[in-house]
């Protein structure tokens, strides 16, 4: 991580291995603490470590997750592609957050990959510290959601 205090999109995007769109929308949903500062968005090196696995995001991660999974079950998924979707959980039971950051790496090259089935596949990520486990919330067509399931299982 980049020792400076405060981060631009692009050094964060960097981090993250993301778009820099997609911290963007991070910041807009609410996802990502930022500021504007001289009419650029600055983001605490502690805000990105909280967005990365600390106990804010982890309670903000979980109610979104109900969220969406309450609307993926009601069949109100906003973003549909194709007749078939998919919505799986993963926990990986672990002792430390840092053992699911290989995971979560992995996850996002596959969902930057430009893979052709990927297209409004997503996913979400919380570690619930007091239970010892990473959850993944995964949703998209069936082929792309076995290809991240795949990438999980290279774990075990």
């Amino acid at each position: 991580m980049i020792d400076n205090d405060l981060l631009t999109i692009e050094q964060v995007a960097q981090i993250l291995n993301l778009h820099s769109k997609t911290i963007r929308r991070y910041i807009s949903e609410g996802s990502i603490n930022a500021n504007k500062m001289g009419g650029q968005w600055r983001i605490k090196t502690e805000d990105l470590k909280k967005f990365m696995g600390g106990e804010d995001y982890i309670k903000f991660s979980r109610t979104r997750e109900e969220e969406s999974l309450k609307g993926f079950i009601e069949g109100k998924s906003s973003e549909i592609d194709g007749r078939i979707q998919v919505c799986t959980i993963i926990d990986v039971y672990v002792e430390a957050v840092e053992e699911i950051k290989p995971i979560c790496q992995a996850l996002l090259d596959l969902m930057n990959s430009g893979d052709e089935e990927q297209k409004s596949a997503k996913f979400q990520y919380s570690f619930i510290a007091e239970e010892k486990k990473g959850r993944f919330t995964l949703w998209g067509n069936p082929k792309f959601i076995a290809k991240m399931l795949n990438v999980v299982g290279e774990f075990i």
